[in-house]
């Protein structure tokens, strides 16, 4: 079982930013939008257990470029959760009975915990902290 909390504080900031999503959903069905996203940053960990950030094109006939990736010996067995940090500058990698830290841009583990049978990772409060979800 897994489980987040947020402070107090950290809701009304996602709630007002949720706000300002709607608001620029109905710019964008009228037209007026000010802000489009035009790529989007994908992780993708495989059977190797290889990791690889990249940078898709929003767009038909779009591309997608590899931006980093990490080929270091990892997991046992095949991840099955991944989460990137806020920052580009970590990958979180969970599978059956740990989950581990990287440093996309050393392309090195620089952290390996003990857990259960993770199914999930997520990044929270600006990158502290590391949450894996298990079944």
């Amino acid at each position: 079982h897994s489980f987040a909390f947020m402070p107090r504080q950290k809701a009304a900031a996602v709630a007002a930013a949720a706000e300002a999503d709607e608001d620029r959903d109905e710019d964008t069905k009228s037209g007026s939008s000010k802000h489009r996203e035009t790529a989007v940053k994908l992780l993708i960990a495989d059977r190797s257990n290889a990791l690889g950030t990249y940078s898709c094109e929003l767009k038909q006939g779009g591309t997608a470029s590899l931006a980093a990736s990490v080929q270091a010996g990892g997991h046992h067995s095949e991840p099955r959760g991944m989460a990137l940090s806020t920052d580009d500058r970590l990958a979180l990698s969970t599978s059956d009975g740990e989950a581990k830290v990287w440093s996309l841009r050393s392309q090195q583990c620089i952290a390996s915990m003990s857990c259960g049978y993770g199914l999930s990772a997520l990044f929270l409060l600006a990158n502290k902290y590391a949450v894996v979800g298990t079944k």
